[in-house]
């Protein structure tokens, strides 16, 4: 098998004009913001070392309707285990949450709910934001959220953390420079946790990581509600986590195109930039876009990109060119990436 080439999938009389209203959304103008992965140890340090971001990944992008169209957001996953995937659209509720795993999430932001200052709060283990459902809440919430957090550089947060003595109030974390530029982190003045022999995770900032799930469009009042009626929206958030998508780390809109756009070569085969994928990746929201497989016997499939399609998926990459049992993942990610970046600089724009 093999991906055709941009040339090889175009129509002589261009591509159909996207039709489908949740890939329509995806819209420059309608980011709400990114979620990024750090490298791996700094999950397993507590985020006390390795604070960089994972080499190799497509961050994750958010977008949202304008509100006057309707309330309706979606995901686009560029680069996963599951491969190229934009979600449905639907109406969610979203926030960014600071803190260790939670197994009920409403109970867990509920608890000991008090305002920190302006829109971030706390509960008893907790610091987060409500970045609400529509492109108008996230708009108001990250600038809200930059306004309220405290500046820091990477090097300052990276020597906080290894030192492993953030005390004082309770407060937010923006970082305005560096390689961790336009993320999020919280320190909570009580810890994350409590225990007779203390906790390794408190006395560090933890980043502020993406939480939402799926309300019903006649809930939106409630899931916006501020003020007298905050906590009431809270009661919107599933007790059962298995009913919350957990991403993460959040990152705002403009830092989230500059590391994209830094990616000199993010297929590693000097075909493609980070710049074009950026550009292309937009390209799905205004054309149908198509890719193509040759299979083993010389028959052809030609495949829409759809929403909650799984695209070139990691695991397909242990059969491809051959089988190999043995192949190890360092590989097959690597081959994985190729073939995305490839697909998404095959997206047309006419």
């Amino acid at each position: 098998m093999r991906d055709f080439s941009s040339r090889e999938k175009k129509e002589s009389d261009g591509m159909p004009v996207q039709n489908n209203a949740s890939l329509q959304i995806i819209n420059v103008n309608n980011i709400g913001f990114g979620t990024i992965r750090l490298q791996p140890q700094a999950y397993v340090s507590q985020f006390r070392y390795n604070l960089e971001f994972e080499d190799g990944q497509l961050p994750s992008i958010y977008f949202a309707a304008n509100p006057t169209v309707s309330n309706y957001s979606m995901r686009l996953r560029p680069l996963h285990e599951h491969g190229f995937c934009p979600t449905n659209g639907g109406t969610r509720m979203y926030f960014a949450v600071a803190g260790l795993q939670m197994e009920n999430p409403r109970n867990a932001l509920s608890t000991n709910l008090e305002q920190v200052t302006g829109s971030i709060y706390k509960s008893k283990y907790y610091v987060f934001i409500k970045l609400g459902v529509s492109q108008t809440d996230f708009i108001a919430a990250i600038a809200a959220l930059q306004t309220s957090s405290t500046q820091m550089s990477t090097q300052e947060l990276q020597e906080a953390n290894a030192a492993k003595n953030v005390t004082g109030a309770t407060r937010t974390v923006y970082v305005n420079e560096g390689t961790l530029a336009g993320t999020f982190w919280a320190h909570k003045h009580s810890g994350w946790e409590s225990g007779l022999m203390g906790s390794s995770a408190n006395k560090l900032y933890r980043p502020m990581e993406l939480m939402d799930f799926s309300i019903q469009g006649g809930d939106v009042a409630q899931a916006q509600g501020v003020g007298d009626q905050y906590a009431n929206s809270l009661n919107l958030i599933p007790t059962d986590s298995a009913n919350v998508h957990s991403g993460h780390s959040l990152i705002d809109p403009e830092k989230l195109r500059a590391y994209y756009i830094a990616q000199a070569d993010p297929a590693g085969t000097g075909n493609i930039t980070g710049t074009e994928i950026w550009n292309n990746l937009f390209r799905l929201g205004q054309y149908q876009q198509f890719h193509s497989l040759y299979a083993n016997n010389g028959q052809v499939s030609r495949t829409e990109i759809v929403p909650g399609s799984q695209t070139f998926p990691l695991s397909m990459f242990r059969y491809y060119p051959s089988y190999n049992r043995n192949i190890d993942t360092a590989t097959m990610s690597t081959t994985q990436r190729q073939y995305i970046c490839s697909l998404i600089g095959g997206f047309v724009n006419n």
